[in-house]
């Protein structure tokens, strides 16, 4: 599991447009880290294809804070948004090893834009599910 996210956040981190990636979540966030990626795994499975072959997928969430809702969400915020996330899925699926690192990434899939509430502040987010396949 750790293999697939730190593969993932390598090259989340390398997408123009990021400007911090974490494999954490921060306690708060600078409006000049925004925008930010939380790359997190959400689940792991493991498959038996033949006689002792397993395969691992590894569900892996990058959610795309954007920026800080207070004032209502522009059109000019939701298209960036739009943008940046076509970016990072676009970078995900380029190199469907990740740079080697792991076997292929399965399936890359975004979820509609929402609210994420970190310390207190509203920020527009997006989350891309990437499934991994890690190598045996």
């Amino acid at each position: 599991m750790l293999s697939a996210v730190n593969a993932v956040h390598a090259v989340v981190a390398a997408v123009p447009g990021i400007v911090a990636a974490y494999t954490t979540v921060p306690m708060s966030a600078n409006t000049p880290a925004l925008p930010m990626a939380l790359v997190t795994p959400v689940s792991e499975n493991r498959r038996q294809h033949a006689h002792e072959l397993v395969r691992i997928e590894t569900l892996v969430r990058v959610r795309i804070v954007h920026s800080p809702v207070a004032q209502g969400i522009t059109e000019l915020q939701q298209s960036a948004l739009y943008a940046l996330a076509d970016a990072v899925m676009t970078a995900l699926t380029d190199d469907i090893t990740l740079g080697g690192q792991v076997d292929h990434v399965a399936s890359v899939d975004a979820d509609e834009p929402a609210i994420y509430t970190l310390a207190g502040t509203d920020y527009l987010s997006i989350s891309v599910l990437a499934r991994v396949v890690e190598k045996i």
